[in-house]
């Protein structure tokens, strides 16, 4: 049995909220949205990377969900793809900003503190920040290869940001603004 099969068979045995008819559609789009993931985190080509993804694979991040938005058993993975296909064509549109790098960067970590795992503390009040501690514990150059990146993931938390600092810091500005989007299109109670 190959390290996919196990992965699926992982999922529907915890899909336990899902409708049975729905599991195998729900697995198969968590698991091309964890190949997204991590075809795009592999592409930064960062010291500590390979960890992190197998600290993600070892998390619940493919069944994480979130209390206000994308509720339902893998929303937090559909959200975040969400998220990095808003910003991508976002920054596109506007003339590309940013590095495809940092792009990747921030729409694929920046929940990712929402995942169970026994060695991340998961406080969702400081998200940001906590996200921004797991990347730093296994990528520690990060933070100079990609200040702003950084400072758009930890600082994309309600309680973090203001008027000012968004309009001084545009990738946290296209962050909010692709979050926001994607949650406000998310049906409440619906399985992907």
């Amino acid at each position: 049995m190959n390290d996919k099969t196990k992965l699926a068979n992982y999922l529907v045995e915890r899909m336990t909220d899902v409708p049975e008819s729905l599991r195998p559609k729900t697995v198969a789009r968590a698991l091309e949205n964890l190949d997204t993931l991590f075809s795009g985190l592999r592409s930064l080509n960062l010291n500590g990377m390979e960890d992190l993804i197998k600290a993600i694979g070892e998390s619940d991040f493919a069944l994480a969900n979130s209390v206000k938005h994308h509720a339902y058993t893998s929303g937090t993975l559909e959200h975040t793809i969400g998220v990095y296909e808003k910003m991508t064509k976002e920054n596109t549109m506007g003339g590309s900003i940013f590095s495809s790098s940092e792009l990747i960067l921030v729409s694929l970590l920046h929940d990712i503190c929402m995942a169970s795992h026994p060695d991340w503390d998961i406080s969702p009040d400081l998200h940001g920040v906590k996200s921004g501690d797991i990347i730093r514990r296994y990528t520690p150059e990060v933070g100079d290869l990609y200040p702003e990146a950084m400072f758009a993931i930890e600082h994309h938390g309600s309680k973090f940001h203001n008027e000012k600092m968004v309009l001084e810091h545009p990738l946290l500005s296209l962050l909010l603004q692709c979050d926001r989007m994607d949650a406000d299109e998310c049906p409440v109670g619906q399985y992907i």
